[in-house]
């Protein structure tokens, strides 16, 4: 009798590979598409299971040194060559956040973030605290995020339905419903 092959499914190409049941939890590469994948699943299921992708086992950039495309770029934003001698990828990257943060805290909020902040449903008087590029951004990621608990509650004391509810995708989308159903004061 020949060997137990499990059936997994390639997460990148979606091939179906055969492979023999000792390499359960083994990592290696599809056959099709080169992908690296981890055959992570259960030796007792015989329909096909998807291997997980492995995510690139690249060098540890914590000793690596900077790119050069890193370095420009920190040139660009005035740091002086004694800032940049023996600088690792990890460090530079810090440096590069670092300097993008301060930059977006110091911008003024642009028309297009309060357009778009406006389309999400945020609160008009939110949206006229909002100063910074910074805090437009931190509250257009908040608005993307699923209603919270007390809006929810806050739609069902206003009387949405439940399909109202469910169909809800964001805090914005939840704010506009609540706006729509407040009785005007």
């Amino acid at each position: 009798m020949g060997e137990v092959l499990l059936q997994f499914t390639c997460p990148a190409c979606e091939a179906i590979l055969r492979v023999p049941a000792r390499l359960l939890g083994a990592k290696g590469t599809c056959n099709k598409c080169g992908a690296r994948i981890a055959l992570i699943g259960n030796a007792a299921v015989t329909s096909p299971q998807r291997a997980s992708l492995v995510v690139d086992e690249a060098t540890d950039d914590t000793t690596e040194p900077a790119t050069e495309k890193q370095l420009e770029y920190l040139r660009s934003l005035g740091a002086g060559p004694e800032h940049l001698k023996g600088l690792t990828r990890s460090r530079a990257s810090a440096m590069i956040d670092a300097a993008k943060k301060r930059r977006l805290a110091a911008e003024p909020v642009t028309g297009k973030q309060l357009a778009y902040l406006k389309r999400l449903g945020a609160d008009p008087e939110l949206v006229g605290r909002v100063k910074t590029k910074a805090a437009a951004s931190a509250l257009i990621e908040d608005m993307h995020l699923h209603p919270t608990r007390e809006q929810v509650d806050m739609l069902r004391e206003l009387g949405a339905t439940g399909a109202q509810i469910a169909g809800l995708k964001s805090k914005g989308h939840a704010n506009a419903l609540i706006l729509k159903l407040r009785p005007p004061e």
